[in-house]
């Protein structure tokens, strides 16, 4: 009897599982029920998390033939036909213009899909077209995720209450992970999009100043054949500039890593004057 109880909780699905079959589903009598069309182009933005992709999804959502969508395959556990399940979404938009949000590692870590760049390939031969968001400070998107996870939010709007944001101690050993998972991802996506003739936004040159976002957009809309408009986002920064106003054990983590990559970031980066964390 104990066994065979013991089998049954083994085959029982996780309550994030049923959850995301629950999305699932939904979505496929959402694609049976309504009136869908496709539309007329499609595009995937990719790269890694806290480089500006959601400052960049609340501007294209802005203009009114686009809708862009999030990170669909963000689940807590597998879905079972992410191809089929991101194209119902595309066609379920009604909009002539679609897009969404993909970081690398989602498809072959999240959903478990053995070929990230077999998938995004498949993707692309389904009408999407890939807009590669890159941001070529590593260590300032590590600590961005870092101190977004110590407060619980990863996101500020206009008009949301003010927060007094005291600097945060961070361990070494968290710091080497965060860094080494990050790395792992730049491994992924150079793998994704070696050989690929893409559309690229890069944080630094493109979105960080108000001007070259700006700028920026009125490419990106150019390129995705979209009306020329003004376009907004309610997403605002809510880190210091300088480091040292983020991190409360600078000197503990900098004689931590002498010698090592992350010191040499360390030292880089402990100056005034340098921006820290975009809109993800």
């Amino acid at each position: 009897m104990n066994s065979m109880l013991t089998n049954f909780g083994r085959l029982r699905p996780s309550v994030s599982q049923l959850r995301t079959s629950g999305r699932e589903a939904v979505s496929i009598l959402k694609g049976l029920s309504r009136p869908a069309s496709e539309p007329q182009r499609k595009f995937l933005i990719y790269g890694r998390g806290r480089s500006g992709s959601s400052l960049l999804v609340n501007h294209l959502n802005s203009h009114p033939d686009i809708v862009c969508d999030g990170e669909l395959l963000n689940t807590r556990a597998r879905i079972f036909a992410p191809l089929q399940y991101v194209r119902r979404h595309a066609r379920m938009s009604n909009a002539s213009i679609y897009g969404f949000k993909l970081l690398a590692s989602q498809p072959s870590v999240g959903q478990q899909i053995a070929d990230e760049r077999a998938f995004v390939e498949t993707l692309e031969a389904s009408g999407f077209e890939v807009l590669h968001l890159y941001r070529r400070n590593l260590f300032r998107q590590v600590i961005s995720r870092l101190v977004a996870n110590h407060r619980g939010y990863f996101h500020r709007r206009t008009g949301d209450k003010p927060a007094k944001d005291d600097p945060i101690l961070i361990e070494p050993d968290a710091l080497q992970k965060e860094f080494d998972r990050r790395r792992g991802y730049v491994e992924i996506e150079n793998t994704v999009l070696e050989g690929r003739k893409y559309f690229t936004i890069c944080y630094e040159d493109d979105l960080e100043a108000q001007a070259d976002r700006k700028r920026t957009i009125k490419r990106t809309l150019s390129h995705l054949g979209a009306a020329p408009m003004e376009t907004s986002s309610s997403l605002i920064r809510f880190t210091p500039k300088r480091l040292v106003d983020i991190i409360a054990n600078t000197d503990e983590l900098r004689r931590h890593f002498t010698g090592t990559e992350i010191g040499e970031w360390l030292e880089k980066e402990i100056t005034p004057g340098a921006d820290v964390d975009p809109a993800e």
